[in-house]
């Protein structure tokens, strides 16, 4: 509600206060004056300005005199230079009060009430300025504006009139006056909302959770959440919940018949906050939709970066091994060449470091033993290739990872009489060197590797013939190793990636249709689809949030389709 300001030189600020005024309003020109609390302009519910600022209000919730928790802070901006919330960008304030300024905030329990004291006469303070007041309290993490009010100072005669209805503020350049205000118990200092899951078929529907904490970062029940949703056409189960004891409001998310993204908002007593979800299409995309390869092959090194799928090397039909360097864009469904590998191998590993694709030892012969150590980079903005430090021992089918700008190597095969390796080595590219790091609990050869919350997860893999079924959790700051739930269809050579903090297996000897999922924050393991081309010794690398197979062999037939599983 705003009102129009004016006052009489010398008169007292009781004299010209809140609740004086009885004529009717009057439209005497000039300025607009605002003040946003419970009682004016929708402001937040269980916050109050008080006398003599304003009329006393009839406040019936229980008074929060916790000071410390709290940390009341009183910002007094000059409008004259601008509207900014709490005086924030660049406008300085012209007086900011705290229970540890000179003059401090101070409470009065008794009373109800928070007290400091304004005076005007104070460098800073312009005649004819208009000043808003903002308040702001809270702990860290659910600290927020509760209201704020605004006053002209006047030297100048005139008079004080209602604009509204409403009470009128007045102040006389060079008073003192006690800015008192009111904060009650159970007023939303913060929300989080989340999406259960975040990306949803059309049709299907995800769960909205908001969480609603006090100004001291506890859960706060009882409170009213209405829902909303932009974007692409979305139902809300619920428009209103309510929080409950640990201040959570639950409503559903039902996508509707277009794919696309939505943004879905809750808000409560002035907060407000967002989530998006995607809505993806009810139907997997089947392989003869997208592109083939142009060189069909298997064991070959697949990576994501820029928004494209680069398959590089591998082998064809067991014979031939291959440099190709091929790259897919998704947006146009169309392969093309780069610049081949210079060493031609299979089976090798691959890792993204700072938009630079390693491609790291493998097999380069037609030989059972002729493997080799080499590191190859390749930069996608130049099309080059560069030699980097060789692996210290060579091997093939091995798991690789990164984490924290490092590349982790698991496990293989090389020859020898223990062939199966459970060694594990690190590559800093920064400073092109391999460290050896804790070997894993037991060896393993065809597994697959990936990263989440900073874990590795080592799944699948075979020792001799016997499938190994077990999930390794490796944690590169700690050097250690856990061992986690069994894989539902242990397999070998397979592939995995990372998709919204799941880690996704797919394909494989063994069961070379699977698509397995699993979650390290509950270490389950469940099944999701299936491949519509069963193979094995394929590539697998998450891309716009969808996983991409690439390539390896059905039956004895290298497959050339590119699928896309949608999470």
């Amino acid at each position: 509600m705003k009102y129009v300001l004016r006052c009489v030189a010398l008169v007292t600020l009781a004299g010209c206060g809140v609740g004086d005024v009885t004529e009717p309003p009057v439209d005497v020109g000039g300025p607009m004056y605002a003040i946003s609390d419970a009682l004016h302009s929708g402001g937040t519910a269980g916050f109050y300005f008080l006398p003599p600022l304003v009329a006393a209000p009839n406040a019936t919730g229980a008074f929060d005199a916790d000071i410390t928790s709290l940390d009341p802070r009183v910002t007094i901006c000059d409008l004259a230079l601008g509207e900014n919330v709490d005086c924030g960008g660049t406008i300085p304030a012209a007086a900011t009060f705290t229970r540890s300024s000179s003059p401090a905030i101070t409470v009065d329990p008794a009373a109800g009430q928070y007290h400091v004291n304004w005076s005007t006469k104070a460098a800073g303070f312009v005649a004819a300025h208009t000043y808003r007041l903002h308040v702001v309290a809270g702990g860290a993490g659910s600290r927020r504006e509760l209201g704020f009010l605004d006053v002209l100072l006047t030297a100048s005669p005139g008079q004080a009139k209602q604009a509204g209805g409403g009470n009128t503020i007045v102040l006389n350049h060079g008073q003192t006056v006690p800015v008192k205000f009111r904060i009650e118990t159970g007023i939303p200092g913060a929300m989080a909302l989340r999406l259960d899951p975040i990306t949803v078929r059309t049709g299907e529907g995800t769960t909205a959770s908001a969480t609603v904490l006090d100004l001291h970062g506890g859960p706060l029940a009882g409170v009213e959440v209405p829902w909303a949703s932009s974007g692409v056409a979305v139902s809300i189960g619920a428009p209103t919940s309510t929080t409950g004891p640990a201040g959570v409001a639950v409503t559903t998310v039902t996508a509707g018949s277009t794919p696309g993204s939505a943004t879905v908002t809750a808000s409560a007593e002035g907060l407000s906050t967002q989530a998006a979800l995607t809505v993806i299409p009810a139907v997997i995309d089947q392989a003869d939709v997208l592109a083939r390869m142009n060189d069909a092959r298997h064991g070959m090194a697949v990576a994501a970066h820029g928004g494209l799928l680069y398959a590089i090397g591998g082998r064809t039909n067991y014979v031939g091994l291959k440099s190709t360097n091929e790259v897919y864009d998704p947006a146009t469904d169309q392969w093309w060449y780069r610049t081949p590998m210079p060493t031609a191998r299979s089976y090798p590993g691959a890792a993204v470091v700072d938009g630079m694709i390693y491609v790291i030892s493998g097999h380069n012969g037609l030989g059972c033993c002729d493997l080799t150590a080499v590191v190859e980079a390749y930069d996608p903005a130049t099309d080059t290739w560069t030699t980097k430090a060789p692996l210290p021992f060579p091997r093939e089918q091995f798991a690789t990872a990164v984490h924290n700008g490092i590349i982790y190597v698991f496990g293989g095969w090389t020859p020898g009489w223990a062939p199966f390796l459970a060694s594990v080595e690190a590559y800093d590219p920064a400073t092109n060197t391999w460290t050896p790091r804790a070997p894993m609990p037991a060896p393993r050869a065809g597994s697959a590797a990936a990263t989440v919350n900073g874990k590795i997860y080592v799944v699948g893999g075979q020792v001799a013939d016997v499938m190994q079924p077990t999930t390794l959790e490796y944690d590169p700051v700690a050097d250690t190793w856990a061992t986690k739930a069994a894989i539902p269809s242990p397999r070998h050579r397979l592939g995995a990636a990372v998709v919204n903090g799941i880690v996704y297996a797919v394909g494989g000897g063994g069961n070379g249709s699977a698509i397995e999922a699993y979650d390290p924050s509950t270490n389950t393991w469940s099944v999701k689809s299936n491949l519509n081309i069963p193979r094995w010794a394929l590539g697998v690398a998450a891309l716009g949030g969808a996983v991409y197979a690439v390539g390896g062999v059905k039956d004895i037939l290298d497959v050339p389709q590119l699928e896309r599983y949608r999470p």
